[in-house]
């Protein structure tokens, strides 16, 4: 299995290669997940630009919390 695409990388295992300080597993939950977290803020707030600094705290705070946190979903985490 070629793990090139987004979403071919099973999210456990791009956990656990960002929790040992692989900064493109963290570019690849980015991608992954970004639009997602963009989509459901704006569905409750409707302010794009209070949308877009959720999207980077939540996504900055997975970074600097990777070493710590036990996800066991990242898509229901997030």
């Amino acid at each position: 299995m070629s793990h090139t695409g987004i979403q071919l990388w099973p999210d456990d295992e791009l956990l656990e290669l960002m929790r040992q300080g692989d900064h493109s597993a963290f570019e690849r939950i980015y991608n992954k997940y970004w639009s997602k977290i963009y989509i459901s803020a704006y569905n409750l707030l409707r302010d794009r630009q209070t949308c877009e600094d959720l999207v980077q705290e939540v996504l900055v705070n997975l970074l600097v919390r990777r070493e710590s946190l036990e996800v066991k979903n990242l898509n229901a985490f997030l």
